[in-house]
């Protein structure tokens, strides 16, 4: 249970940091919705500048703009050519990239968006950290479910390495992860800023300390 007393001190924690919290990602505005697909994929345990990044770049490159396009690049060049294609030998990985625009594809039919985009954003507005049990695409997480929604436009946060690693240092508690995406939404709201904020703020403050 998130109390005040909890949210108090990990408040007061997060202010002792000096944190910027005006900075504001790229992946955070993606027009292109098969980036937004393939960053939460790429994303799985890897390092963001020096392993993600370079993909995308890739990927905007190959003129793949839609979920349609991104699967039909996988199935006409297979897993092989398409890791080729990013430079990333993971086989399993094209293949979770395929389940899942082929899922974002009907989310889209059930939601009569307009576009990919549309659809995007009209998920990571109305889905919430409890619908990731009905979610069911083997290979993404909690945390890259909720990663994929602050890509789709949540105001939430993802309870990777660096946030467990605040919250811990912060209040000295191991929460679960619904607890800690509680904590840190509750305490950005009691600071009057963003959760996005807040999350990609420690992300930086702590990917850099290493």
């Amino acid at each position: 249970m998130i109390t005040k007393e909890l949210i108090h001190t990990f408040e007061k924690f997060i202010r002792s940091l000096s944190l910027d919290f005006t900075r504001r990602p790229k992946e955070f505005g993606y027009r292109n919705p098969a980036l937004i697909l393939a960053d939460a994929v790429l994303s799985i345990n890897r390092n963001y500048k020096y392993f993600v990044m370079p993909r995308i770049t890739l990927l905007e490159q190959s003129n793949i703009s839609s979920f349609e396009n991104l699967i039909a690049k996988i199935e006409k060049i297979g897993a092989d050519g398409f890791c080729e294609l990013w430079r990333y030998n993971h086989k399993s990985r094209v293949e979770l990239l395929h389940i899942l625009a082929t899922r974002f594809m009907i989310i889209r039919k059930d939601m009569k968006a307009r576009t990919d985009l549309n659809a995007l954003h009209q998920w990571g507005k109305i889905t919430q950290p409890g619908d990731f049990r009905d979610f069911n695409v083997p290979g993404i997480g909690f945390t890259t479910f909720q990663y994929l929604r602050m890509m789709c436009g949540a105001n939430t946060v993802k309870p990777d390495v660096h946030i467990s690693k605040a919250i811990l240092l912060g209040t000295g508690e191991r929460l679960s992860a619904i607890d800690k995406v509680n904590l840190v939404e509750q305490t950005a709201v009691s600071m009057g800023i963003q959760a996005q904020d807040l999350d990609y703020a420690l992300w930086h403050f702590y990917s850099n300390k290493k």
